[in-house]
């Protein structure tokens, strides 16, 4: 996994080097916002537990290489914010409990993205496809928004720089959604659970024509 990072980022690095290059080609900023979801699976039958999209922002650039007529190789590095809102029920001693939390956990997002441009004109949609690799940024936190015992609320007894010359712009607006693959229990009863990320990101920037 390490070895497929590195390669991964060198691929990147290149490509952004290339790019800088060409008049082709293009670069730019974004900023958007990430509804992410976190899968769980609990190997435990004495606990339900809903998860539910929350909102985040992603901030990043992008490095769009031209490959042939309306075809291009996109990267799109990014903070992102990642995450769910979790509800846990459970029954203990006759009494139910219900425990509604959040969870976040930001990372440094490399997709590396096949760009397919539909049409001529000035207005073009466009398809992408392709993965990513993500670096977690630190460590996860949970939030304990609120708890009910038997629908009573007990929350609060709770503690808890180079130049580059610019010859046009464009703007964009991307849809994508991210299926993470990877399990990010890596505590001690990882073989317990597993977590894994989902999201759905909205994104709006500027794309930039390098010249000579």
């Amino acid at each position: 996994m390490k070895r497929l990072s590195f390669l991964f980022l060198l691929l990147s690095f290149f490509l952004l080097s290339t790019s800088v290059i060409a008049q082709s080609h293009q670069i730019g900023l974004f900023g958007g916002v990430n509804l992410a979801k976190v899968d769980v699976d609990i190997k435990d039958g004495e606990q339900q537990i809903e998860t539910n999209n929350k909102a985040g922002f992603a901030l990043g650039g992008v490095v769009c290489l031209s490959l042939a007529n309306n075809i291009a190789l996109q990267i799109e590095p990014a903070y992102m914010q990642k995450g769910s809102k979790v509800v846990v029920k459970w029954l203990e001693n006759g009494s139910s409990f219900k425990m509604d939390q959040t969870f976040k956990t930001n990372y440094i997002d490399i997709p590396l993205l096949l760009k397919a441009s539909l049409g001529q004109g000035n207005t073009r949609p466009y398809l992408l496809a392709g993965g990513s690799i993500a670096f977690k940024t630190g460590d996860a936190k949970v939030k304990v928004d609120k708890v009910t015992v038997d629908g009573r609320d007990v929350t609060s007894i709770l503690s808890s720089e180079e130049r580059f010359p610019v010859a046009t712009y464009h703007l964009f607006l991307e849809g994508q959604y991210n299926l993470g693959l990877t399990n990010i229990n890596d505590e001690d009863n990882a073989d317990e659970g597993t977590l894994k990320t989902r999201g759905i990101q909205i994104k709006a920037g500027l794309l930039f024509s390098l010249g000579r």
